[in-house]
């Protein structure tokens, strides 16, 4: 039975599709969905991958920062060393670097897997461009969610990291043989699986609802060719990740 188009807002959209993603909205929703609408999505979704990436950088590279430090001190106690061994890096110099290429992120996030999807589809459903933007319109429905899902989450956890393992860095470079560190690690290990798994199942189902209404595929075809899609994205980033560090490298912005 045909669904009929939704009427509302593009915010309208983006709640009814994150808090009610039946396979009914999303069809409902993709009929009204117009290029702003998807352009607009990619820009704040941006948004709020560049200031999760910002704030988890500053988060973790200071716990770097802090390793690093006390491990220095503590071989300059021992007379291992007069200088510093383990370079340190500027919080908010990293902080940038990962809010630069967070859009990038997002618009493989956005594009890549409804082009993914596009390839798939059967030729009777027009051409790649037409099943492109098919697919495109439910996927970008989602996409807002999902950023501010992450961005919150990760930022979460990197503070709770912080907060809790931070404090016994001295302990494990101090001789104490890390006994006052490895209760709070683990402490945070499992905080991060216990809202890392509900979250991935919820993240998951958005993206097959979505994928499932654009390609009219079932959902475990869907997930496969996400699965598939997201293989090649990996490769690409790892290759990207290599070429940037290497030029970072060549230019003395990172020291090591």
């Amino acid at each position: 039975m045909a669904v009929p188009p939704a009427n509302g807002s593009m915010c309208d959209a983006w709640l009814t599709c994150a808090f009610r993603p039946t396979r009914a909205n999303f069809a409902a929703w993709a009929q009204i969905t117009t290029r702003r609408w998807i352009w607009s999505a990619f820009v704040v979704a941006s948004l709020l991958s560049a200031i999760g990436s910002f704030i988890v950088a500053i988060i973790f590279v200071n716990y770097w920062n802090t390793l690093a430090l006390s491990i220095t001190a503590q071989e300059v106690q021992q007379g291992i060393t007069t200088t510093t061994t383990l370079p340190t890096v500027s919080p908010v110099v990293a902080g940038l670097l990962f809010a630069v290429f967070a859009p990038l992120n997002v618009a493989s996030t956005l594009f890549a897997y409804p082009f993914g999807h596009a390839v798939f589809m059967p030729a009777s459903m027009g051409s790649l461009r037409q099943r492109f933007v098919r697919a495109l319109r439910p996927w970008s429905l989602i996409v807002v969610g999902q950023a501010l899902l992450s961005t919150v989450t990760i930022s979460a956890i990197a503070i709770t990291f912080g907060a809790i393992v931070t404090p016994y860095l001295a302990n494990l470079t101090q001789g104490n043989g890390g006994s006052g560190f490895l209760a709070p690690f683990l402490l945070t290990e499992g905080l991060l699986l216990l809202i890392s798994i509900p979250l991935s199942v919820y993240s998951i189902s958005l993206q097959v609802q979505s994928g499932s209404v654009g390609t009219t595929f079932p959902r475990i075809g869907v997930f496969g060719i996400n699965l598939l899609t997201g293989f090649v994205l990996g490769i690409g980033f790892q290759t990207l990740g290599y070429l940037v560090f290497a030029i970072l490298r060549i230019l003395r912005v990172i020291p090591f």
